[in-house]
């Protein structure tokens, strides 16, 4: 986060813990063994080179550089500035959501989106709406985008869905809520 000044957060050894939409805090199901910290490097020119580690896998999840951060001028994470260079994440050619489920709880799944300007997905979100296009729910999911290894796909679980038609558009977002496209199908509840 950059804004007046520069503030990194520590990453968890252990009990991983997010929050999303700025209030609501999510207690992944892998949080006891979730165990991530950052590398952090200065040179003479003040600037710092930062590298999120996942402590169980020995990998680098996520580097950035950081030119003399102290500079005001020099703040190229702040929510404005990422928004405006970053690029939406896509899902590839050909992916729908699948939709499974039965007696009105179904559950989303989709091919993971690809990034396509280097920034991690960190959130999956489902948007239900009703016959007469009122968004009837929204989930979201976590994309374990802080664990290393590969997400294939990612589903979503939907809330339960009265008797009738609904839509369901499920959107992949970085985290400074740049969204991909939706992708889009049609659920017959009921």
């Amino acid at each position: 986060w950059q804004d007046e000044f520069t503030a990194i957060g520590t990453g968890a050894l252990y009990y991983s813990e997010f929050t999303i939409d700025d209030v609501e805090t999510y207690h992944p199901s892998d949080r006891f063994q979730t165990s991530t910290f950052w590398i952090i490097e200065a040179d003479a020119s003040n600037r710092l080179r930062l590298r999120g580690i996942d402590n169980e896998k020995g990998v680098v999840l996520v580097e950035y550089i950081l030119d003399t951060p102290a500079n005001p001028e020099n703040r190229p994470y702040t929510v404005e500035k990422r928004q405006r260079a970053s690029k939406p994440p896509v899902f590839g050619d050909g992916s729908s959501i699948k939709v499974s489920g039965l007696f009105g709880k179904y559950k989303a799944t989709v091919p993971a989106a690809s990034s396509t300007d280097g920034m991690p997905i960190v959130l999956y979100r489902a948007f239900v709406y009703d016959e007469n296009g009122n968004e009837a729910a929204s989930v979201w999911t976590l994309p374990r985008y802080y664990r290393a290894g590969e997400v294939k796909k990612v589903s979503l679980d939907l809330p339960k869905l009265e008797k009738g038609a609904y839509t369901v558009r499920v959107v992949a977002e970085t985290a400074y809520g740049v969204r991909s496209d939706a992708l889009e199908t049609t659920v017959n509840a009921g």
